[in-house]
């Protein structure tokens, strides 16, 4: 297993660095998930807008005035990457504590401040570059696209704050801990629910087509989650499945063992027995193989992924509709997937039930609804135009 960088390149390449510490595996992979997410959701809106089912919305917009808000965070940002980025690489020893640096006060004020200077220096110089004398005042369109940066803030925002609290209800514990450690602890469903939650408010309030942004976000949620599994499995961070001691089957031979049962060496959960000679703080390996669930979540939203974009072009001009099935199909793949996977469970009326599955079973149930709904009012939206 790969917990950062570091371990990658040694592995991979033999090249040993400790400059390399700081790049986590696992937050990488949410980089890119991220980034897969941004640029489906984009090409989605863009193509209901070319087909006129989204309009443009008009905004004022200034040209040729300095926006100083922009130079502030310019300012911020200098101010951030010298105090702690440039500190860090004058200091290599934080490297092999790096998260816990990060979430502190310990940095540089000197650095910080130049930082800030250089950044608010060039800021200064391109805005001063388009300034005119006589600024321009007109309208222009606003594409629903263009949201797509405020909708990823709030997204990563809620979603933090939503997996860390659906976290702390599945195994509770002090309150002063819940946010102690902003890497750890998460879940999720509890990301999924706050970052859309929050983001159907903005929706709302910009007087976007709320059914039509779903449908758009469906396939690009279930592929940032796809990849995002990926960062699970390649770091180790605990998500794998129950042990798993059973012998291949014979028609399951044409895919690798560690498709079928992984010990996790080097995993970033830190849980197992010690390797012989091993040096570093990542010096785990699981006693017993266990399923590599989150590869097959890749798997299985890789499939949900195309399926989705298939049903969604077929049917792009009736809202609601894909992301209906995108929430249809994530509930039957968590449900599934819940049944090899290590959780915390519930005892309900006797019956022993994850809070992942619970989710799963509301996200079938209003998946269902909102298919048959979608379906038996495609035309309504055209009635009201």
């Amino acid at each position: 297993m790969y917990p950062n960088f570091y371990y990658a390149f040694r592995d991979l390449f033999g090249i040993e660095s400790d400059f390399l510490r700081p790049i986590n595996s696992f937050g990488f992979f949410v980089a890119l998930a991220f980034a897969a997410a941004v640029i489906i959701f984009t090409r989605r809106l863009k193509a209901m807008e070319q087909l006129n089912l989204i309009q443009p919305q008009k905004r004022t917009v200034v040209e040729g005035k300095i926006n100083y808000l922009d130079i502030l965070v310019n300012a911020l940002v200098g101010f951030v990457l010298g105090f702690k980025i440039v500190y860090s690489f004058q200091n290599q020893e934080l490297f092999n504590h790096y998260r816990d640096f990060i979430v502190s006060s310990e940095g540089n004020l000197t650095y910080g401040i130049l930082g800030a200077i250089v950044f608010v220096s060039f800021s200064w110089i391109k805005h001063n570059k388009n300034k005119l004398s006589e600024p321009i005042t007109k309208e222009a369109d606003y594409h629903s696209y263009n949201h797509i940066g405020a909708i990823l803030i709030i997204a990563a925002v809620a979603g933090i704050l939503g997996s860390k609290l659906f976290a702390y209800l599945e195994d509770p514990g002090p309150i002063s801990e819940l946010f102690s450690d902003p890497f750890s602890g998460m879940t999720i469903y509890g990301g999924l629910i706050g970052g859309v939650g929050c983001n159907l408010l903005y929706i709302h309030f910009q007087r976007l087509p709320k059914l039509l942004f779903l449908d758009a976000g469906g396939p690009a949620l279930i592929l940032a989650y796809g990849v995002g599994r990926i960062g699970c499995h390649v770091s180790g961070d605990g998500d794998w499945g129950i042990t798993n001691l059973a012998e291949k089957p014979s028609w399951l031979s044409f895919i690798p063992d560690w498709l079928w049962a992984y010990d996790y060496p080097n995993n970033v959960a830190r849980e197992g027995n010690f390797i012989p000679g091993c040096v570093g703080e990542y010096c785990q390996i699981l006693e017993n193989p266990a399923f590599p669930t989150p590869l097959y979540e890749t798997l299985m939203c890789l499939v949900i992924f195309v399926v989705l974009i298939r049903f969604g072009n077929k049917f792009i001009s009736i809202p609601g509709l894909t992301f209906s099935l995108y929430l249809l199909l994530n509930g039957i793949e968590r449900f599934s997937i819940e049944t090899i996977r290590v959780n915390v469970p519930y005892q309900i009326f006797g019956i022993e039930i994850t809070q992942a599955q619970i989710i799963a079973l509301c996200l079938i149930a209003l998946g269902s609804f909102m298919l048959w709904y979608c379906w038996q009012n495609k035309y309504s939206h055209l009635r009201t135009t």
